[in-house]
């Protein structure tokens, strides 16, 4: 698998969610970086992008954003570029789209499925209090590791032969060693088997020894509901007759008398997951994804069950027709805009019938709430989506189970519960927060008051999210910080406020 340090991430666009992925990717260490947008920066990008100020009006924005990019990690290779070009695309490892059309998005996935090895795709949206994810790590991801977590070790405390109606089999009790975290062994697991006393069979010797398509000393594990807890049934996989078969699973039995000790440790099953195509995705997306489940479609986020993750992805889909129409999102709070894409949404769900398929419709207020700030970034969401993307990116290596394949999510119950009459744009940094929450709300954070204490990891986010949303930088605001601890090396991976130079500095002095 790609190992991190050897990734090359290129991002397409640089607002807000863009800027934000850029960060955490470039603190991860990945190789290589290279940013594309080529728009010039406008005033609304300052309360969204923090390497953006007031002389970068007009500027490219990822020109703008490059240089203060690489000096978050001087070991990863940052640049920019001016277009988006295949030659550009097939010369990196994954591509995360902040921007784009349906057609462009479809165009450049289809691209990336067809390069050997196929390229790694994710899209990001957010408008308002919607944000969605989709990835596609191509037809067949290896995931080595589900979720990070130290191998369990178990104890063997027994291991006797028994028998029911099925026939004989094998069981084995374990206990947690002081020191092991608790828990009990996965069923339908593997285990390696070491430090086994006695328990030999005629055919394979020691039960340390076993064989099996796992390596040697691996066997699967189950526990049947009706077994005792703390235990497990132990059996052989060997290869099936072709190389295409599934392994053969037989139950263990005719070992020697168990003569003590013995250790169990988990040992990971490497998984591949095939995943499908956007255009694919789009119209035949799935269902709701629970956790713990390997089905591709919504992870599931709203408990519920109002269909909210698959309402938002009808409500895009209308989006996107309006933006193929009309070059463009509806402008923010245009009641016959939003009407007109909430007109598309119906009729991309009369034909594709996603909704239908699990007895729902269309719900018109929340694809209105989708449509209605689309096009307004807010700081807030940014940073949460800018995190998850980041996150998917660094699960490329095989470690941590990915999206499978969208992630729809919204907080519409951030939003007001009727349109603030002082919401027009004021050509500031914070028009986006004001096309939702109205001038007066703004003003009301910027006077905030806010005493911190902390200014690690999250305090260095607080500040950032502070600063950019305006709070506590009106005449009256204020925001004192306090944090008795100086930086170190260590910190500069993930408190991105600091730099080499401030090693040592106080951190509350330094921010």
């Amino acid at each position: 698998m790609m190992k991190l340090v050897k990734m090359k991430v290129l991002i397409v666009g640089l607002r807000g969610v863009g800027i934000e992925v850029a960060k955490n990717t470039v603190l991860a260490g990945v190789h290589t970086l290279t940013v594309v947008d080529n728009e010039p920066t406008q005033i609304r990008d300052l309360g969204s992008n923090f390497f953006l100020g007031d002389k970068d009006i007009g500027q490219p924005r990822g020109q703008v954003c490059t240089t203060k990019l690489a000096e978050l990690n001087t070991n990863v290779k940052v640049q920019s570029a001016p277009v988006l070009t295949e030659e550009l695309v097939g010369s990196h490892d994954s591509i995360v789209f902040t921007r784009g059309d349906k057609a462009e998005l479809i165009k450049w996935n289809e691209f990336c499925r067809k390069q050997t090895p196929q390229i790694s795709f994710i899209s990001c949206f957010t408008g308002g209090a919607v944000g969605s994810v989709f990835v596609d790590y191509g037809d067949a991801h290896i995931v080595r590791d589900t979720d990070g977590k130290q191998p369990l070790v178990k104890l063997v405390t027994s291991i006797e032969e028994h028998e029911d109606a099925n026939g004989k089999y094998t069981l084995a009790r374990y206990l947690t060693p002081d020191g092991q975290p608790p828990g009990s062994l996965v069923d339908g697991g593997l285990v390696e088997v070491s430090g086994v006393q006695g328990s030999v069979s005629p055919t394979f010797g020691s039960i340390n020894q076993i064989p099996s398509v796992h390596g040697k000393g691996v066997i699967r594990t189950e526990h049947p509901e009706s077994d005792p807890v703390n235990t497990v049934r132990l059996y052989q996989e060997t290869a099936g007759a072709t190389p295409e078969s599934k392994p053969v699973k037989v139950a263990i039995s005719g070992l020697s008398k168990w003569a003590g000790e013995g250790t169990f440790t988990e040992k990971k099953e490497p998984r591949v997951v095939k995943f499908n195509s956007l255009a694919q995705c789009i119209a035949q997306p799935g269902g709701l994804v629970m956790a713990g489940d390997w089905d591709s479609g919504f992870c599931m986020v709203d408990m519920a069950f109002t269909m909210v993750e698959l309402q938002i992805h009808v409500a895009l889909q209308g989006l996107y027709a309006f933006q193929a129409k009309h070059g463009r999102f509806p402008v923010p709070n245009n009641k016959a805009e939003a009407d007109e894409a909430v007109t598309l949404a119906n009729a991309f769900e009369a034909e594709a019938k996603v909704l239908e398929g699990m007895g729902a419709e269309v719900n018109a207020d929340v694809v209105a709430r989708v449509v209605t700030h689309a096009s307004v970034e807010l700081q807030p969401m940014c940073t949460f989506l800018g995190g998850v993307v980041a996150q998917e990116l660094v699960k490329i290596s095989g470690k941590f189970r990915p999206i499978q394949q969208w992630l729809n999510f919204e907080v519409f119950g951030a939003l007001p519960d009727e349109t603030p009459a002082d919401v027009a744009p004021l050509n500031c940094r914070y028009d986006d927060t004001i096309a939702v929450y109205g001038k007066r709300f703004q003003e009301m954070l910027g006077n905030l008051n806010i005493f911190m204490v902390g200014c690690g990891a999250l305090g260095c986010e607080f500040v950032k999210n502070f600063a950019l949303t305006g709070v506590c930088c009106g005449p009256s605001g204020k925001l004192t910080i306090t944090d008795n601890d100086r930086i170190e090396v260590s910190n500069l991976n993930r408190q991105f406020l600091f730099r080499e130079e401030n090693v040592g500095q106080p951190k509350s002095v330094a921010a």
